[in-house]
């Protein structure tokens, strides 16, 4: 269930730039980061806050990929697109990519169909090698 919240001059900013990076996995810290670099001062704590209430009202995306990786987020609005992606981790570099399944369903239908199983879409990750790790291995 979404929540709408009092729209914050920091929030704007950070869905401003949420928006500009769409699909990309960014953490706060990659926020916080961007944003100082641009000469825009907001808190790692108000990022944080501000992330939270943007994921409750649906417009943020948060994946937590596993332990060792911190929570990333990404900008979603209404589209739902995060309800067709696999993400992807490199075991060597840690970055994430993510895979749009639209058109490549079948094989979680098949899951669905075969052992009544429904995959959390959301919460799947695929472990292996990025094309730059796979280079220097």
């Amino acid at each position: 269930m979404s929540k709408t919240y009092y729209q914050t001059k920091q929030m704007q900013v950070i869905k401003d730039f949420l928006l500009q990076h769409k699909n990309v996995h960014l953490t706060a810290i990659d926020i916080c980061n961007a944003l100082a670099n641009q000469g825009i001062s907001i808190g790692t704590t108000t990022v944080y806050r501000q992330l939270e209430k943007l994921v409750q009202s649906g417009d943020v995306c948060k994946y937590q990929i596993d332990t060792k990786t911190p929570a990333c987020f990404e900008y979603v609005g209404a589209t739902k697109q995060y309800e067709k992606l696999i993400h992807c981790k490199c075991t060597l570099c840690n970055k994430v990519f993510h895979i749009n399944l639209v058109d490549n369903l079948q094989f979680f239908e098949n899951i669905k169909k075969d052992i009544n199983f429904s995959v959390d879409l959301k919460h799947t990750v695929l472990y292996g090698l990025c094309a730059n790790c796979q280079k220097e291995d």
